[in-house]
């Protein structure tokens, strides 16, 4: 595939004017052997205008890729979803969501660990309320992905006060990754979009 160039040419107005006029009467092309898709007059004020901008933009660009840090960028949006922090080390953090049902509640725990600045890993539990007693018997928690299709699903069975979605499982995001846990209960589903 032919990539385009863009050639900035300077010179007198008149010399200028001269190119514009060969390229619009078609010579242009024929002069030089290649096809010209373009040509026009700017200022050089405009061209340092816009070579300040593009430096800028790259200076913007370069300190947004060093500073990008998804773990922060996922505790941000753990915290606006209502997510209570938990337990809390230097490399992982756990917040808790309560999930009320009808008849019930549950809290969600979703531990995030920073593996390098683009990728966490996750781990997602579902016990009863403050830790104490047992998860409803027949309670489902699913994880779908981004288009709704089921990654995990465990089912809670009597006398369970825990339901561990990840365990044993390697379950990481990168940037612009998303997922959806889905907890049900009898006919009652709840769901909770993650980042969110």
């Amino acid at each position: 595939m032919n990539k385009r160039k863009t050639f900035i040419i300077q010179g007198h107005q008149d010399e200028l004017e001269r190119i514009v006029a060969l390229f619009e009467s078609g010579e242009l092309n024929n002069l030089l052997g290649i096809k010209i898709l373009d040509v026009g007059m700017i200022s050089a004020e405009r061209v340092k205008a816009e070579q300040a901008m593009s430096l800028a933009s790259q200076s913007l660009i370069e300190s947004v890729n060093t500073e990008l840090d998804l773990y922060r960028v996922w505790l941000d949006s753990l915290w606006q979803k209502g997510l209570q922090p938990a337990v809390r080390s230097s490399q992982s953090i756990t917040g808790i969501k309560l999930i009320q049902f009808q008849d019930n509640s549950v809290e969600l725990l979703i531990t995030i660990s920073s593996l390098s600045p683009t990728e966490i890993q996750i781990f997602l539990q579902v016990r009863p309320p403050a830790g104490k007693g047992y998860l409803p018997v027949g309670l489902k928690a699913s994880i779908f992905d981004e288009f709704g299709e089921i990654i995990l699903e465990k089912s809670a069975d009597n006398h369970s006060n825990i339901l561990d979605i990840t365990y044993g499982q390697r379950f990481t995001c990168e940037l612009n990754d998303s997922f959806t846990v889905g907890l049900t209960l009898g006919n009652e589903t709840v769901k909770e979009d993650f980042p969110g």
